[in-house]
């Protein structure tokens, strides 16, 4: 039905969800707790990570001061938010994160600072927690999103995007930002990096499944380009040896 719909009539019917969205029930006071917990904790645990892993950061001045944002990311550790968190800074985010999550050790912490928990077996949880990001966005706060679901374990480059952040940028006019990561927490490995793509719009006209498509090959690109850096650091290492 909405592809039916004339562009004005697209744009309309967004702006009322958007409306919709923004007449809810939201507590900011709660919200304002849990993010003065993660400042609390990220400047703790910030400085501790960069000293023990050193991961290097790309184009970090891609991410906009003065907005809130979706960050997405390929997803290949249970460990992965840690060097995210320290990327993008002492900036609270909530991170969409599955529900078994919080029963391990770390899940008080996911509830402290803020997560959104989500049973993708669940339909009725899906959409709650759906509902629960786009509150959170519509209310000034940024969101964390991997569009594969889970940790890429596989031999695959990257497992199939799931439409909903791109379908919740179109439904909020919030952009993404996409960002790339690599697993190398082992000193053997090479440098851990975190490289920031630039921001995607996501229009109220635009398709959510090309659009998926589109953030799905702008965070390939910008995985290929910290593999080439890693493989260039490790010929630069050994030059040094031979030398």
């Amino acid at each position: 039905e909405i592809l039916a719909m004339s562009n004005e009539e697209q744009i309309k019917y967004y702006k009322d969800m958007k409306d919709f969205y923004k007449s809810l029930p939201y507590d900011s006071d709660y919200r304002a707790k849990q993010e003065r917990r993660y400042s609390a904790v990220a400047s703790i645990g910030i400085p501790i990570f960069n000293k023990i892993f050193k991961p290097v950061v790309f184009n970090k001045e891609n991410i906009p001061e003065n907005e809130n944002v979706i960050f997405v990311s390929n997803h290949l550790n249970y460990y992965d938010q840690f060097q995210i968190i320290s990327a993008i800074g002492n900036r609270p985010i909530h991170f969409l994160t599955s529900t078994k999550m919080l029963a391990m050790k770390r899940g008080l912490f996911y509830k402290m600072t803020g997560a959104i928990s989500v049973d993708r077996e669940d339909k009725i949880d899906r959409r709650n927690s759906k509902e629960e990001i786009i509150k959170t966005l519509l209310n000034g706060s940024d969101v964390f999103i991997f569009p594969e679901g889970k940790t890429n374990r596989t031999k695959v480059f990257l497992n199939e995007f799931h439409p909903g952040a791109v379908a919740i940028a179109k439904t909020t006019g919030k952009r993404i930002v996409p960002m790339a990561i690599n697993d190398n927490y082992s000193k053997d490995s090479g440098s851990l990096c975190v490289r920031f793509g630039k921001p995607m719009t996501i229009l109220p006209t635009d398709d959510v499944i090309e659009k998926t498509e589109e953030l799905k090959a702008d965070i390939g690109l910008l995985i290929f380009e910290n593999m080439e850096y890693v493989q260039k650091e490790s010929k630069e290492k050994i030059k040094v040896k031979e030398k």
